[in-house]
């Protein structure tokens, strides 16, 4: 069978959002995934006309989809078509072999990285980096499926001699906030959903005791989104044999990645000292 086909990586966008939209402006996005090639002869009118909407819907739907203007959608999408990623349909279907789950559990986990990649923010990911290392104190919050990206961004920031709060109960957690934050601290947040009542508590505290916020979650509206500062977000799509979210905890550990390299690029003689240490007395425990 034949699982692959060429998408532009702003349709994959469109897609993902597509639960974020009013009946109208979904018609709008719609009509967007199922005719790319002739939205870019459109002007906003003529896409009005044809996706039974108005021009107001048409400009509120660009908007809501993460992009700036009418003329901004047309560029990216050029671009996309012009560029497209490689998707492959990672629901894993009855008759599929082993080698048809190899290709789409790769591509998902592929998908997800190049489709971050290209919708992340360089200024944004700076910003967060820079106020990372400036933090008197990091608090990394990350319950459940979050929490194994928590535990490796937590062992970069120490290589670099960031000082990090990270407590897995959340009781010791709101602790720790309570007796030491303060305004020249950073909380940064890992929740996939954003959802996470854990997470959201953890968060608006932090905001009440003055902490900046920086966000990891994936790119639909919520709570914790709504409570950050800086607000990072991974593209990805989870299968019912991928409940763990593997694509977008990889994503997740990629963009921690970044902004540790950012951060060390930016301190190169302070990380690579750091990084010396930590290196010289680990040989300690190695046999």
């Amino acid at each position: 069978m034949t699982i692959e086909k060429k998408v532009p990586s702003l349709l994959l966008q469109i897609r993902s959002k597509r639960d974020t939209l009013t009946a109208a402006e979904l018609r709008v996005a719609d009509y967007i995934l199922e005719h790319p090639e002739s939205v870019l002869d459109y002007s906003v009118a003529q896409l009005a006309s044809r996706s039974g909407t108005s021009d107001a819907t048409v400009i509120r739907s660009i908007r809501k989809l993460g992009m700036t203007s009418y003329n901004d959608m047309k560029v990216l999408l050029a671009r996309s078509i012009v560029a497209p990623v490689k998707l492959l349909n990672a629901e894993i279907d009855e008759g599929d072999s082993v080698d048809d789950v190899v290709k789409k559990v790769f591509g998902g986990i592929v998908n997800a990285i190049t489709l971050t990649r290209d919708t992340v923010s360089s200024a944004q990911l700076e910003e967060a980096a820079d106020l990372l290392f400036n933090a008197r104190q990091i608090y990394l919050v990350g319950f459940g499926n979050s929490a194994s990206s928590v535990a490796d961004f937590h062992q970069k920031l120490l290589r670099l001699g960031r000082r990090v709060a990270v407590q897995f109960d959340p009781h010791l957690l709101l602790i720790d906030i309570v007796n030491d934050a303060g305004p020249k601290d950073v909380c940064f947040a890992i929740s996939h959903s954003g959802h996470s009542k854990l997470v959201v508590d953890a968060v608006s505290l932090c905001r009440e005791r003055g902490c900046k916020v920086i966000s990891l979650t994936d790119n639909s509206p919520s709570p914790v989104r709504d409570l950050a500062d800086i607000s990072l977000c991974t593209m990805s799509g989870e299968t019912r044999f991928f409940q763990y979210a593997s694509a977008s905890k990889i994503a997740q550990y990629a963009v921690c990645n970044v902004l540790y390299t950012i951060m060390s690029y930016k301190h190169e003689a302070m990380a690579v000292k750091n990084f010396t240490d930590v290196e010289n007395n680990m040989q300690l425990y190695k046999c």
